[in-house]
């Protein structure tokens, strides 16, 4: 009854019942049962049998022989069919006192006060950009949310811990929406340029997801354009679409949303599944950048040095 209060989820009521016994040496079968045994009964009796159980059966059984010859086969089935028989009119005032009968049993839900832990699985990559450089991220996300996170790298999940159930529902929210990905094929309205870059720029996507997006300069335009800044400008604001997702990098593509005349195609009728959310962090989005900014770099990089050997293959060509 305890913890049916308390919102222990269990799937049966259990009960338990003592039955002891009395021989009077008679016979050999001869001894008198009790049911619910006192402390005297217990001290001077020959058996001390608890029996707990529930309406489908019986759950556990521990016995205490005082008698020097055992008791007797006939005594010890008589002892565990009172024991079944009281152990369901325990039940029945159990039931009784919380109001629950073995049609409503068990609860549907966890009482509202109950503290409760709730997983969520993350896709390849999330991650690690769930915890950021040195853990910065979680940290920032742990005092958000005043709790903390566990992440289980082995089996891809994470865990958040709440006191009740409106608090829990705050937090998982907040956290879907940083763990929310689009699909590819998927028309973003609203994104933001926050970054001009060589070959490129960084947009930051609807809400406060993790997910990292950037525009390349071949996606910028139907036409050929050298530079991104020639078609863009950090704080514009872009419908553009999703070409491709490397593990929460997000390739975005404004070319897609052009048409022949260079007008950016109407998205009215394309909803995106990005959640309705409260702006992300400053200092996050921050941490962000600097680590795209890095992987831009090395990836202009990369580029020059594939250009300069083609330039020397062909020279000696």
């Amino acid at each position: 009854v305890a913890m049916i209060s308390a919102g222990v989820p269990l799937r049966e009521l259990v009960s338990g019942i003592s039955i002891g016994v009395v021989m009077d040496g008679a016979g050999k079968d001869s001894g008198v049962l009790l049911t619910d045994i006192d402390a005297q009964e217990d001290a001077t009796g020959h058996m001390d049998f608890k029996i707990a159980g529930t309406r489908s059966g019986v759950t556990a059984i521990q016995m205490d022989c005082k008698w020097a010859s055992g008791i007797p086969v006939s005594l010890l089935c008589g002892a565990v069919d009172r024991g079944c028989t009281a152990n369901e009119e325990i039940i029945s005032h159990m039931e009784s006192s919380l109001g629950l009968s073995a049609d409503n049993f068990p609860p549907s839900e966890l009482a509202e006060h109950i503290p409760r832990v709730h997983s969520i699985t993350l896709k390849p990559g999330q991650s690690a950009r769930l915890i950021g450089v040195a853990g910065q991220t979680i940290r920032d996300l742990e005092e958000e949310l005043r709790c903390e996170l566990d992440i289980d790298d082995v089996h891809g999940t994470l865990r958040v811990y709440a006191k009740s159930a409106g608090e829990m529902a705050e937090k998982v929210a907040i956290l879907n929406e940083m763990l929310w990905e689009p699909e590819i094929g998927e028309v973003l309205d609203d994104c933001e340029v926050i970054q001009i870059m060589p070959n490129g720029a960084l947009i930051k996507l609807p809400g406060r997801t993790i997910a990292e997006g950037s525009l390349h300069v071949s996606e910028a335009d139907i036409r050929r354009v050298s530079r991104i800044d020639e078609v863009v400008k950090v704080g514009d604001r872009l419908t553009l679409k999703v070409i491709s997702n490397d593990l929460g990098r997000i390739k975005l593509s404004l070319r897609a949303m052009m048409t022949p005349f260079g007008r950016v195609a109407p998205s009215s009728s394309t909803k995106s599944s990005a959640p309705k959310i409260n702006k992300e962090p400053v200092a996050t989005q921050q941490r962000r950048l600097r680590k795209e900014a890095r992987r831009l770099k090395i990836e202009e990089a990369t580029v020059r040095n594939q250009q300069r050997k083609r330039g020397e293959e062909e020279k000696s060509d």
